[in-house]
């Protein structure tokens, strides 16, 4: 039993009789003399539900808050072999938030002050975890205890925790302006990630939340700390401070802990990856298809092409390999991507494009940043122009509107087309939008203006998205969708043998591509779950061949074929007001921008990554039809979308695989 478990029944107790000595709860639940102080620490000075009384424990103090806001579970009657027996096994991100100095502050304030402070404070960090799919397990009188990873499980719960963290922190100093004069809430946040069993009734039985919850009390007042266990799975999404190795109260090996500084700015694992990526098998088919219509584009004979795919079978990788064949040929790239955060805001991606693309910085004025918008529309600069374009990216105009918002929509979507596409009169443009699934209505309404004014431009227009989206534009000869398939049993094997850098037994061999099922990520994570130092090599088959792995994919495809309910667009000025934070948050909303002359060293240190057998022809055909669209709205064009999960990152996945082979 986990020292959660027995706290959670040690409360239960004490609120049943009030008082009990510490001499019967040491008895009660078997425990030791270091083991009774944790509990008496964690029940009157950090949950502060309890007063010690010389030798006895009395149900609750001045501290605690008058409103119990979630219930916390007894489990007096639950017998935990059994419990946990019966339970599921997952990797859980589990974080802890609490008040630093609550207890002087409950003693400034008036019991009821205390706990409206408390329940804004509860309101305020619950909203954040909420955004980022997070669970609020407990509220454990000024803290919070909160589960990535359960009951809803994502590929991305890792990165997901850590922005939550971030957004509690930055949500804070709204808050504390709305308090009284004196009072000023600062809060830590510690979480780590590690395998549990869940109970049936929703017990987390495990290690996992008692090392968060040390990692919280290592954390300095307003400050986001992690394990390294939870770092190897956001490696380069963030920007770490490195804290070294620390002896945690109750853990029996010191524990490498990050300070959480920002993101990093990098958008992908692509990014992350760069460099170290493996040998890119069995695309040639789909990446001379791509190289065709880049072709077609530099003779000015624009094309738009919709890579569709799964999860993991490699559509950011064709895309990247692309973007390497064009290192040496003039043109410029532009990228931008939706998230499942940004789905229902209105331009989210052409935001991030536009004010980065205009080279906005974070120490800019609004005067300074006009100049910025009036020197990027070049030719195109009028004085509407200009503040259709600033109002767009929320900067007050430098001449007043007098249009209807419609048409000041319209006119404003006509005038971004006709940006993205002037930029191809210089050279040829290629515009990538990853995770069209993810876009919002109004984007992709945008993009559809793109493709009907690009057929005689040099743009290639390049998107990814899930097989379940399906391109609200009207079918046209120069819009193509590209069905990327899984990789054959031969070219599986093939990549096997590559990243395994030596012969593996063939029993091993043919298990690995049994499991991987011809995707290509789950190819290399297993791969290197078997062959990396860390674990043993060549794992016996009976091994390789167990069920957790199977069960795994299985949970992927039911999370890939769930449906998404339809979310319409809010506010357009809403969208605009975001403008300058996109630009300076590094969120994967924002674009890398890159224009490329010709290179030859740069060419040749390339040379070396080779190419893979070849696949059947691709699937191509004229996309869509206008059936799906909606009636416009004011401010968008609601529509249904595809799954609300991406690619996992590599380092989640090889953690999780690696569990699956033991």
């Amino acid at each position: 039993m986990s020292i959660l478990d027995t706290v959670n029944r040690a409360k239960a107790h004490l609120r049943e009789h009030g008082r009990v000595s510490l001499r019967m709860l040491k008895r009660e639940f078997a425990l030791g003399d270091d083991a009774l102080d944790e509990l008496v620490e964690e029940l009157v000075d950090v949950q502060q539900v309890a007063a010690l009384e010389g030798k006895v424990l009395v149900w609750g103090c001045a501290g605690a808050p008058v409103t119990q806001v979630a219930p916390i579970r007894a489990l007096e009657n639950v017998d935990p072999p059994h419990a946990a027996s019966s339970g599921e096994r997952r990797q859980l991100t589990v974080l802890f938030c609490d008040l630093v100095g609550s207890t002087p502050l409950s003693q400034q304030l008036d019991a009821e002050e205390w706990r409206d402070v408390v329940e804004a404070y509860h309101r305020t960090a619950a909203a954040a975890v909420t955004r980022f799919g997070g669970h609020v397990a407990q509220y454990l009188g000024d803290g919070l205890l909160i589960y990535f990873g359960w009951p809803t499980a994502r590929e991305d719960d890792p990165e997901r925790a850590i922005r939550a963290g971030l957004t509690i922190l930055d949500a804070m100093v709204p808050l504390n302006a709305t308090l009284a004069a004196g009072t000023r809430l600062a809060v830590r946040i510690g979480m780590h990630t590690g395998p549990v069993v869940i109970g049936d009734g929703g017990e987390v039985f495990g290690d996992t939340p008692n090392v968060a919850a040390r990692v919280r009390g290592a954390a300095e007042p307003d400050t986001v700390v992690i394990t390294a266990a939870t770092q190897r799975l956001v490696a380069g999404m963030f920007v770490l401070e490195d804290r070294g190795p620390q002896e945690l109260k109750g853990v029996r090996e010191p524990v490498t802990l990050y300070r959480v500084v920002q993101p990093s700015g990098v958008r992908s694992r692509m990014d992350v990856a760069a460099g170290r990526l493996t040998r890119f098998v069995g695309r040639d088919m789909e990446l001379g298809t791509l190289i065709d219509r880049w072709e077609r584009a530099q003779d000015a004979e624009g094309s738009t092409v919709v890579v569709l795919g799964e999860a993991g079978v490699g559509k950011s990788r064709l895309v990247y390999q692309l973007h390497e064949h064009l290192a040496a040929v003039p043109h410029t790239w532009l990228e931008c991507g939706a998230t499942p955060y940004t789905e229902g805001t209105p331009f989210h991606p052409i935001i991030a494009l536009m004010a980065q693309g205009l080279g906005f910085a974070a120490e800019d004025t609004a005067t300074e940043q006009l100049a910025k918008v009036e020197r990027g529309l070049g030719t195109l600069a009028s004085p509407e122009s200009v503040a259709l374009l600033a109002d767009f990216l929320g900067l007050p105009p430098p001449t007043k509107l007098q249009l209807s918002a419609e048409l000041q929509r319209r006119k404003t979507i006509d005038l971004l087309a006709q940006v993205n596409l002037a930029m191809s009169e210089v050279q040829p443009l290629v515009l990538f939008v990853e995770d069209l699934h993810w876009c919002d209505a109004s984007t992709l309404e945008l993009l559809g203006h793109l493709i009907a004014q690009s057929p005689t431009a040099r743009v290639l227009l390049l998107a990814t998205a899930r097989p379940d989206f399906t391109p609200p534009w009207p079918a046209r000869s120069n819009l193509t969708t590209l069905q990327l398939a899984r990789l054959t049993k031969r070219q599986a094997r093939d990549m096997v043998a590559t990243l395994a850098g030596m012969e593996l037994p063939a029993a091993t061999l043919d298990a690995l591509v049994a499991r991987a099922d011809g995707v290509p990520l789950y190819v290399e994570e297993l791969t290197k779950a078997v062959t990396d130092p860390g674990s043993a090599h060549a794992k016996p088959t009976s091994t390789l061949s167990a069920g957790p792995c199977e069960s795994t994919r299985a949970g992927m495809r039911a999370r890939r074929a769930s449906p998404r309910r339809s979310t319409p667009d809010a506010r357009f000025g809403s969208a605009a007001a975001s403008s300058k934070h996109c630009a300076t948050t590094g969120r994967r909303g924002c674009i890398r921008s890159r224009t490329t002359t010709s290179s030859p060293d740069r060419r040749a240190a390339r040379s070396t990554r080779g190419t893979g057998r070849r696949t059947p022809a691709p699937t191509t055909s004229s996309a869509g039809s206008a059936s799906g669209r909606a009636r416009s709205t004011r401010l968008g064009t609601p529509r249904s979308r595809g799954s609300l999960h991406r690619a996992p990152t590599r380092s989640a996945w090889r953690s999780t695989m690696a569990r699956a082979f033991r």
